[in-house]
């Protein structure tokens, strides 16, 4: 039994668990997309969405328009709770990537998952977003009436040091915008009425934060620095889901 800490009041248990499936790092050739099509196809008939965590192609396949449009082809039969990951558009500056500008790459993951509403269908899972600039950086609730069970946020932190290059001036503008749109919509996400109500949290990132590295490298101390405020503060639990394993 859980206490509404705004009134002291009793709340009553959840009548059923909540579930999702949750994946990621697929597909990374030709020989997973039969079973992404297969994962997605039991979502319809289960959950209410399914979360990916990034990288839809590997760090050493081209980067190109196609993949990502055959990708989201496949997202639009379920709503996907999905973040960008860094094979998606930091990596693509590597030669066997194609020696691709990364910043473009990324207007192009933007533009193709979710300037169209019906390709990862988050409207139907009521998600607010951190602006036009950042649309994948979103959460959304899922509970009940008379409380917010679970808050989910979607945070746009990506391997490869989360872009952060000090020898790229256009990196490190990309990456200081990035992680202010990040640090400022967790912040309001959690002080909003509907984030000081819930009772479980869960954070999803592709990047590995490498936890056991200490503060780490430059372009997640930030993050993990918030993370260790957030969890002193948060009266719940607290789920982080990422990829990219690497610790």
């Amino acid at each position: 039994m859980l206490r509404d800490r705004s009134r002291g009041a009793r709340l009553r248990p959840l009548t059923a668990p909540l579930r999702f499936f949750a994946v990621g790092d697929l597909t990374y050739g030709e020989s997973e997309v039969p079973s992404l099509k297969a994962l997605l196809a039991a979502a319809v008939q289960g959950p209410p969405f399914i979360v990916h965590v990034g990288d839809i192609n590997s760090g050493s396949s081209p980067c190109s328009d196609a993949q990502l449009q055959a990708i989201a082809g496949l997202f639009r039969a379920v709503a996907v709770v999905y973040t960008p990951g860094d094979n998606e558009w930091t990596d693509c500056g590597r030669w066997t990537a194609g020696g691709l500008d990364p910043r473009a790459r990324l207007a192009r993951v933007r533009e193709t998952f979710y300037a169209d509403p019906g390709v990862l269908r988050l409207t139907a899972l009521g998600v607010t977003q951190a602006g036009e600039r950042f649309p994948e950086i979103y959460g959304f609730v899922m509970g009940e009436v008379l409380f917010v069970a679970l808050y989910i946020v979607a945070l746009h932190i990506v391997g490869s040091d989360n872009g952060y290059d000090a020898d790229d001036p256009a990196a490190m503008t990309e990456f200081r915008a990035r992680e202010a749109a990040n640090r400022n919509f967790l912040s309001r996400a959690l002080a909003s009425p509907q984030g000081r109500d819930a009772r479980a949290l869960a954070i999803m990132i592709q990047a590995d934060p490498l936890f056991n590295g200490g503060r780490g490298s430059r372009g997640f101390r930030g993050f993990k620095a918030q993370l260790v405020d957030l969890m002193g503060r948060f009266p719940g639990p607290v789920l982080l889901m990422h990829g990219d394993i690497l610790s």
